[in-house]
């Protein structure tokens, strides 16, 4: 199962992007993914899926497939086994599109080749007559992982089957009820509201994706400590969704989703406390949050993706001067269960990012982080990614 994913300028002989191989009888669910800039010197610029033994319908849903080359067949290549493609978006590769027979083909906006399944007409019906590639007006990639956008007039807007239509995209981000085909929902920009006489400042719009620099710019919110594919979006009222919080009053809320990690800070440019919507549930559960004073801030971290909502209250206190020491271990050792961030102290600076399923020696630990040793460089890992051995306190 592959979903969230980029698959990037990546070369083979067959299936630049990926490949799933004869006779490995495996069904695969691959979903709101981008491939792009991926080549093959035979077949499959992006996917070659040539599986002849398949015990199911492997299933490719809100998929974008653009700027791959292959030599011969399509970019999207299925040779065997049984396969639906469903709202994905296959066109403007070099060479064929796509190319196989597909098992299902639903929502889907496909160029040249010939995959498209056509049905055959009732008798008496006429003919259906083959209609040319639908531009689906794609912009460039970006972000990472990366993904492809689609312009505001694209024919791929609200066009996708609903019945498939995945409650999120590749970037995490809600999908509409009437969703976009491809791996990306597009969403227009915000219009700020001019409210002639009116004190104060105008009601806050939920904006287009920001990330989270783009967001720090603002000065109201800050979010620190992110990994590469972590994204934040400053929230309104309905953006929090709660009536509960939205009827008691908030004061500024922030979205962060992506790839994020143990130790991630965000901090609000005001005094309150602190609530957590866990996107993990739905409905998001709603979790009272620790917070922290800093330099006149609230702050809170967190490390899963979810929305940091700002109530009314006094500013909270400092967090403690003195880390909380670190107790030696004997005989204890660790493996990833991820790959994980590695740290030069507990939450501190990343200075590198171990394998899953690398197992190393455990030195020291406090309630929440391992002290390891990495070839020449000490430093520390999140206890929330790894597994135990030994005796590690």
């Amino acid at each position: 199962t592959i979903t969230g994913s980029a698959f990037a300028n990546n070369s083979a002989e067959y299936g630049g992007g990926i490949r799933k191989t004869f006779f490995t009888s495996q069904i695969w669910e691959i979903k709101n993914s981008s491939f792009y800039g991926n080549s093959a010197s035979e077949t499959g610029g992006a996917i070659n899926f040539d599986e002849v033994l398949s015990p199911g319908t492997s299933v490719f849903t809100h998929l974008t497939i653009t700027g791959n080359s292959a030599s011969s067949g399509g970019n999207l290549h299925i040779d065997g086994g049984s396969l639906s493609l469903r709202n994905s978006i296959v066109y403007g590769n070099s060479g064929d599109d796509c190319s196989g027979t597909l098992t299902e083909e639903v929502g889907n906006i496909i160029g040249t080749g010939n995959c498209v399944i056509v049905p055959t007409p009732a008798p008496g019906d006429p003919t259906p007559v083959p209609v040319g590639p639908i531009d689906p007006r794609l912009g460039r990639a970006q972000g990472s992982p990366g993904y492809i956008p689609i312009a505001a007039n694209s024919p791929a807007r609200d066009a996708g089957d609903r019945a498939y239509c995945e409650e999120f995209d590749q970037r995490g981000v809600r999908r509409e009820a009437a969703c976009d085909i491809g791996a990306y929902e597009y969403f227009p920009a915000p219009k700020v509201e001019k409210r002639a006489g009116v004190a104060g400042p105008p009601p806050r719009p939920t904006p287009d994706l920001q990330t989270c620099l783009t967001l720090n710019r603002t000065g109201d919110i800050f979010v620190t400590n992110i990994a590469d594919g972590t994204q934040c979006q400053q929230l309104d009222a309905a953006g929090i969704g709660v009536r509960s919080i939205v009827d008691s009053g908030y004061i500024d809320a922030v979205d962060v989703w992506g790839w994020v990690v143990a130790g991630t800070r965000v901090c609000f440019q005001a005094n309150g406390s602190l609530i957590f919507l866990d996107a993990a549930t739905a409905p998001r559960a709603v979790i009272p949050w620790p917070a922290f004073g800093s330099g006149g801030m609230t702050c809170g971290t967190i490390d899963r993706p979810g929305s940091l909502v700002l109530v009314p209250g006094p500013l909270p206190p400092p967090l403690p001067a003195t880390p909380v020491p670190a107790r030696s271990l004997t005989g204890c050792s660790v493996t990833m269960t991820h790959n994980v961030n590695f740290r030069a102290t507990p939450g501190g600076v990343r200075i590198n990012v171990l394998a899953m399923g690398r197992t190393f020696k455990a030195l020291s630990r406090t309630d929440d982080w391992f002290e390891v040793q990495f070839f020449s460089k000490v430093g520390w890992v999140s206890a929330d990614y790894v597994t135990t051995e030994g005796s590690c306190g």
